[in-house]
């Protein structure tokens, strides 16, 4: 982006500290009072945030960041939705409810400022998830428990999930559904499930209705919904990537994904940063070697005739915070891999 170099040495100089002098006697600190770019060089800081939101607003590759937010007395500042790169485009926070006061207004300053859209999955396999271990549990203190209903149960934790977009003001929510091929299920499991998965769509649906100018996304297998009218309302289709081996694999996903009314317009692939365990050589990984999130960025660059690459998707982006080189080293190359600045 234009004047990103000179907002860096900006941020730069405004970042310097100034150590306290001291007799021999008794060492007492001097309080210096930093000022931000923002409070330094005003002007230029607000075209650079106008720069960036006009960027959002144009055609580019996109980026998701699903952010851990699960710490309520930040220590750090990657624990902050504020240090994720600017350039980011949707914020998913990864533990939408029960938000703290700093949580909310950095939301907000991140809508405001920089354009940056925060949302939260609602995930039909974690509310499943969720139903099974309660049942579990409850079956091992007392044998004789009846298990509610799972559609009934379905039905309330989704309503439930959907009014969070309101209590703290998201500006939308990803759908995130995997489900699973039908091809060998016989009559009565395909019923059953498709009656679960259209309670489940069915709410989706209705919220999207009465809130047409909030975003909706999805996540998972869209060649497994059974009906695919929602998905015509999605800003992406987000491929549910993440723990594949290989960049090669991403086209053999997204080919897997185009079936009849899923949109392939707008297909975003999702890869994991590293694990902060160094013993996991794994995690964020293709190849054994390879950056997941660097080369899935490289992928989205070539272009394909079936399908368009919209962009990608990160889990768990606060942990490349924690480079010895530079904060979001990893994220930052990524974005500037699928969005190279212009040249003069």
């Amino acid at each position: 982006m234009k004047d990103s170099l000179k907002l860096a040495v900006l941020c730069l100089m405004a970042g310097i500290t100034f150590a306290a002098c001291s007799d021999w006697t008794e060492v007492e600190g001097v309080n210096v009072e930093q000022q931000s770019p923002a409070d330094k060089y005003p002007e230029l800081y607000a075209q650079y945030l106008q720069k960036l939101r006009n960027y959002k607003q144009a055609e580019h590759k996109v980026v998701y960041a699903w952010f851990d937010n699960s710490q309520k007395a930040p220590f750090s500042r990657g624990q902050h939705i504020t240090a994720v790169p600017d350039s980011v485009d949707v914020i998913a926070l990864m533990f939408p409810d029960k938000l703290a006061d700093f949580e909310l207004k950095e939301m907000e300053s991140v809508r405001s400022e920089k354009g940056t859209k925060v949302v939260y999955t609602i995930s039909y396999e974690a509310i499943k998830r969720a139903y099974d271990e309660l049942v579990k549990a409850e079956t091992a203190k007392d044998a004789a428990y009846v298990a509610p209903n799972f559609e009934a149960y379905l039905k309330e934790a989704t309503v439930n999930a959907l009014k969070l977009q309101s209590t703290y003001n998201y500006d939308g929510i990803i759908v995130g559904y995997k489900g699973k091929s039908m091809l060998h299920m016989t009559a009565a499991e395909k019923e059953q499930y498709t009656k679960e998965q259209t309670v489940f769509m069915n709410e989706i649906s209705a919220w999207y209705t009465a809130n047409k100018n909030k975003m909706i996304a999805f996540e998972g297998y869209p060649q497994y919904v059974v009906n695919r009218e929602i998905l015509k309302s999605c800003r992406n289709i987000i491929l549910n990537t993440a723990d594949i081996t290989t960049s090669s694999m991403l086209t053999v996903e997204a080919l897997q994904a185009i079936v009849p009314d899923v949109p392939t317009e707008q297909f975003v692939v999702t890869a994991r940063t590293t694990s902060l365990d160094s013993t996991d050589k794994k995690t964020g990984y293709y190849d054994g070697s390879l950056r997941a999130i660097t080369e899935a960025a490289y992928w989205v660059t070539n272009n394909e005739v079936s399908f368009t690459k919209a962009g990608l998707g990160i889990y768990n982006v606060q942990n490349d915070y924690y480079n010895p080189n530079n904060v979001y080293q990893y994220v930052r190359q990524a974005i500037n891999i699928m969005n190279p600045a212009p040249k003069n």
